[in-house]
């Protein structure tokens, strides 16, 4: 399950209770659970925060410790094409940035196109 708050002017307020409720859900079922990002309104305590940032979004949710990694899942990837992929099959990298990212668990690592070091 992947869960995260809207990114736009007028976006609802994601809740933290709600999405602890389904982390505790995923994880008493062993289902793997991935809080990707606050989204621009969250509110926790009480309290609304406003964070218009997606990187600071997603670092933010990965702080809040809401990542389980679950049952695994056999994924049959097929290569459809020759000229699908530039170099041979996909191998993952991650960098520096990925470390705190929210979207870890399920990503599939960096393309090294050097967007990071660039900002």
């Amino acid at each position: 399950m992947i869960a995260g708050g809207e990114n736009y002017d007028g976006a609802r307020v994601l809740r933290y209770a709600w999405v602890k409720s389904l982390f505790d859900e995923c994880r008493l079922y062993n289902v793997q659970f991935c809080f990707m990002e606050t989204g621009t309104k969250f509110e926790k305590d009480g309290r609304i925060y406003t964070l218009k940032s997606k990187e600071l979004q997603s670092v933010m949710a990965f702080k809040s410790g809401l990542q389980f990694e679950g049952k695994g899942i056999d994924w049959k990837l097929h290569k459809l094409q020759t000229d699908l992929f530039d170099d041979g099959w996909y191998e993952k990298r991650f960098g520096k940035k990925c470390l705190n990212c929210g979207l870890k668990l399920i990503c599939n690592g960096c393309s090294n196109c050097n967007t990071c070091k660039k900002g």
